[in-house]
C-alpha cells in the first residue's frame, strides 16, 4: 500500500478555540497548512516544534512515547486545533498532539518524514476526532 497524504492545517490552540465557538472566522486564524502522513499505525499526531513558529498550542504535561525512536522519548503533549478540508470547508478539532522535545528525537522524525515529503504524522486520535477515515480503494478522506 503506497503512503497516505493528505493536506491539513494546524492551528492556534485560542483561534481554533474561536473558531469551533463561532467568534472567529476561518480566514482570521491563526494556522499553518501542512502535509500530514496518515499513519494508522501512531495513536497520537506528532508535530515537529519547527512547524509551532507564530502558533501557541496548549501545554498540557510532558510524556515519555515508545516507537518513535529506538528508546523512550520524551515529547509534549499539548493541545493544537487540528484541520483537514471536507468539500472545501475546514473540519476541525482540537485534541491532544504529541511535540518532540528532544533534539535528536526531532531529527530522527525528520528523517522518517523525508522521503513521504510530508510535514508531520496524522495519528489514529485525531482522525478519530475529526470523525474521519480512509478510503481503501482511493486512499482518499471519508468523512
Amino acid at each position: 500500500m503506497r503512503p497516505v497524504v493528505w493536506k491539513g492545517w494546524i492551528i492556534d490552540y485560542e483561534d481554533a478555540l474561536a473558531f469551533l465557538r463561532g467568534e472567529k472566522n476561518w480566514d482570521s486564524t491563526k494556522r499553518r497548512e501542512v502535509r500530514f502522513l496518515v499513519d494508522t499505525g501512531a495513536l497520537r499526531t506528532i508535530i515537529p516544534s519547527w512547524l509551532l513558529e507564530g502558533l501557541k498550542p496548549l501545554y498540557l504535561k510532558e510524556v515519555s512515547v515508545q516507537g518513535v525512536c529506538d528508546k523512550p522519548s520524551r515529547f509534549m503533549l499539548v493541545h493544537l486545533g487540528i484541520a483537514i478540508s471536507i468539500d472545501g470547508k475546514p473540519l476541525v478539532s482540537i485534541h491532544g498532539v504529541l511535540i518532540p522535545l528532544e533534539e535528536d528525537v526531532e531529527k530522527s522524525v525528520a528523517r522518517a518524514l523525508e522521503p513521504y515529503n510530508v510535514d508531520a504524522i496524522l495519528g489514529l486520535i485525531s482522525m478519530d476526532e475529526l470523525h474521519i477515515t480512509i478510503d481503501e480503494k482511493t486512499q482518499k478522506i471519508v468523512a
